[in-house]
């Protein structure tokens, strides 16, 4: 059997395990428990990479703002029908 509790204050989950063999018990257990921390980590690093698209997007408005302006910048000295 397997059980599954939350803790009503906190976030706490508690995994129960029972089987005729105890090293069976704590081993399907374990593999649990392993197998949440994976979940966990894996939807932690999602959100990072969420929280971090804002900045790289302001860079590119940034970046794009500034290419506009050495483009402006240099079609007010360079005739460009006269180079070509």
């Amino acid at each position: 059997n397997i059980g599954f509790a939350k803790a009503k204050k906190s976030d706490t989950i508690t995994v129960s395990v029972t089987h005729i063999e105890p090293q069976k018990a704590a081993s399907y257990a374990n593999n649990i428990v392993e197998e949440i921390k994976l979940l966990v980590q894996s939807e932690s690093n999602t959100e990072m990479n969420y929280l971090q698209l804002p900045g790289a997007a302001a860079n590119a408005v940034i970046l794009l703002f500034i290419t506009i302006i050495i483009i402006i910048t240099m079609t007010k000295f360079i005739d460009i029908r006269k180079e070509l």
